[in-house]
């Protein structure tokens, strides 16, 4: 008998590839970068082009090593921008977005006493909710949150960060319009449910609605809304978390915004027919208005599912009946 034919250069080739793909995906993380690979693997030179229809060799090793459904290698520079806590820590969209709501804050706060619409003085009870409000929901949530996202997700499932593909401009929108409209169904549940009204009633029983007030809640309802259950897990998986998070930021600022004391001109009706203003919001806080104008950044949903009515300047009254005393209300409201 004759010696078994020798394997052509494109059966050694497949084999060798074959193998390499075999062996990446058994140790995906141990594995040199894709340029190394490529740089070790020595594949057989045909004298002739492949015929059409047919791919060689050196082909198949880049589709298998560059395709981003197929490719085994850990080594993302070449198929996409991994998810980096460190390198997002310093974008310019991140930076903008941690000192915009403070940068709100301070310059709303300086309008507010200077305008016409002066503040009338609370007590020293409901000056101090204010401020424990602000440093739960304006210091420690958003800490919480961006800690959940770069610490919690990023060490347990990092294969999944970035895993959502829809660009800076998506990232945003997704914060700002679905994640709006996922707090309008949620804020109307704290209206209609006992246990969360109790939780809520804190932030409706301040006598009087200014941007000091904007966080006034109890301590416990800080940790349940969407900003912090859903915001850290979104901007995770968003192939640009610089986007969802400055996003974020605006619609702080906007809380603040929607919450001031300031005259008409600083919200013109136009923006009205999109946005929710001071003047529809002041209205949600009155003593007949609190089952209207639910939403945060958008208008539209009230409009949508009938929940929405049209202020007629400012409220002459605001609060709640049956709150219990301010410190209650903070730790133990129910």
């Amino acid at each position: 008998m004759g010696a078994a034919p020798r394997p052509s250069n494109r059966a050694c080739a497949c084999s060798a590839l074959w193998r390499i793909a075999r062996a990446a995906r058994a140790a995906r993380r141990d594995l040199p970068c894709v340029p190394q690979v490529l740089g070790s693997v020595q594949t057989p030179q045909r004298s002739r082009r492949p015929s059409r229809g047919h791919r060689s060799s050196d082909e198949l090793l880049s589709l298998l090593v560059l395709s981003h459904d197929i490719s085994p290698f850990p080594c993302q520079d070449i198929i996409t921008t991994p998810f980096d806590p460190t390198q997002a820590a310093t974008d310019t969209l991140v930076t903008t977005g941690w000192y915009l709501p403070l940068l709100a804050f301070v310059i709303l706060a300086v309008l507010e006493c200077g305008s016409e619409r002066r503040v009338p003085a609370g007590s020293l009870a409901d000056h101090l909710l204010n401020l424990a409000g602000l440093a739960v929901q304006g210091i420690a949530i958003p800490a919480a949150g961006y800690l959940i996202a770069t610490r919690v997700l990023a060490a347990h499932w990092p294969d999944f960060a970035g895993s959502l593909r829809i660009g800076c401009l998506g990232a945003f929108l997704l914060n700002f319009v679905l994640v709006d409209l996922v707090y309008y169904a949620q804020h109307r549940l704290f209206h209609r449910v006992g246990v969360l009204w109790a939780l809520h009633q804190c932030h409706h029983a301040s006598p009087v609605v200014s941007v000091w007030a904007t966080s006034r809640n109890s301590l416990w309802v800080s940790f349940l809304f969407v900003y912090l259950l859903l915001n850290p897990l979104l901007g995770f998986l968003c192939d640009c978390p610089q986007g969802f998070f400055f996003s974020a930021a605006l619609t702080a600022s906007l809380d603040l915004w929607r919450h001031s004391r300031l005259p008409e001109r600083f919200a013109p009706a136009w923006l009205g027919r999109a946005l929710v203003t001071p003047a529809h919001h002041h209205l949600h806080h009155s003593l007949d208005g609190q089952g209207v104008n639910f939403g945060a950044n958008l208008l539209l949903w009230d409009r949508c599912f009938g929940t929405a009515r049209e202020p007629d300047g400012y409220p002459a009254r605001y609060g709640t009946s049956n709150a219990p005393g301010p410190w209650r209300q903070f730790l133990f409201p129910w």
